[in-house]
């Protein structure tokens, strides 16, 4: 068959009795399998590799192609069938027009349809997809803590940075353009799951009322992309509220006495938006009052020599401590 495809073939037929021979005229075609399929898998979500490619070279008739994703089939797959003249046989594309990142971690397959003699066959040629793509979004969220001991306040943000999802996992960093703002603690976590991570960087600093105003940061840098993304605090401090106790530290407990102290909060919308509970030193929840604005606790002589008790009131992104000191004697 070779170099003889698309020739025009005549078949005659006579014999003595004929005067004029039987004569018909056909195009002589072939079938070619052609080369299995190739896949190239998508290897970013933007950029000149976005895209998945399937292809079949030298073969006639032009198969069908077909892309899938997991068991879904992908409906925006274009297919192009370019007919080379020389060797009569086509070379046929299918490409997926748009990438998407929740393909991330999941097997592509590229099945062939080919029309042979006795009817139809199809193959197939699968590779697992990983995308490297940045994250959309950067999320820094912020949880203000005044702490009174002795009389004394203390100012601390909680603060935490986090990515959505983005392949391979970002780098977060925190900044200030104030040297004195200093961290008390910090950590820093990456989940993935499915070739898609998320990255968390949480810190917790200690500020003075004089760094009202200072500007803390929190960026992000991306490996494969020119991808910065950044988000600004500015310092604010709230002395709208103030959490009070009705005595100071330490108190002395006496045999047989009981003693009542009473923790509440002045300032403006100080009952209608904040919940009061007590704790002692391990953090164990004693007592608890919603909206109320104030919340008793009950002390008596245990014969322990000394516990420390905090008062605390929260509402959403701020938190009020005031610690007292208990000594039975």
């Amino acid at each position: 068959m070779a170099g003889l495809s698309r020739r025009n073939v005549t078949c005659l037929v006579s014999n003595a009795a004929l005067d004029t021979p039987y004569e018909v005229h056909g195009i002589l075609c072939d079938v070619e399998k052609g080369s299995p399929p190739e896949l190239t898998v998508p290897e970013f979500l933007v950029g000149e590799s976005s895209k998945a490619v399937c292809e079949v070279r030298n073969a006639i008739p032009a198969p069908a192609l077909a892309i899938h994703v997991g068991t879904v089939l992908l409906a925006d797959v274009q297919q192009t069938d370019s007919f080379n003249t020389s060797s009569n046989t086509f070379t046929s594309l299918a490409r997926a027009t748009n990438t998407n990142k929740s393909w991330n971690g999941k097997e592509m397959c590229c099945t062939r349809q080919s029309k042979e003699c006795f009817g139809f066959r199809s193959s197939s040629v699968c590779q697992n997809i990983s995308i490297k793509f940045p994250p959309s979004d950067l999320y820094i969220s912020v949880n203000k803590i005044h702490e009174y001991n002795n009389n004394v306040s203390i100012y601390l943000l909680n603060m935490s940075c986090e990515t959505n999802e983005s392949n391979p996992p970002c780098t977060i960093k925190w900044s200030s353009d104030n040297d004195n703002i200093t961290v008390v603690q910090s950590n820093k976590c990456t989940n993935g799951e499915n070739g898609s991570y998320h990255s968390v960087f949480n810190v917790l600093y200690n500020v003075t009322e004089d760094m009202v105003g200072e500007t803390i940061t929190c960026a992000t840098t991306c490996d494969h992309f020119p991808f910065r993304s950044n988000q600004d605090y500015k310092i604010y401090i709230s002395d709208c509220q103030t959490l009070n106790l009705n005595t100071t530290s330490p108190v002395h407990l006496c045999p047989n006495n009981t003693f009542i102290v009473k923790c509440h909060l002045d300032g403006c919308n100080a009952k209608s938006q904040w919940t009061l509970c007590w704790e002692d030193e391990n953090r164990t929840v004693i007592k608890t009052r919603n909206k109320i604005g104030e919340c008793l606790l009950t002390l008596n002589y245990t014969g322990k020599e000394g516990k420390t008790y905090s008062c605390i009131a929260w509402k959403t992104n701020e938190h009020l401590r005031n610690s007292l000191a208990i000594l039975s004697s």
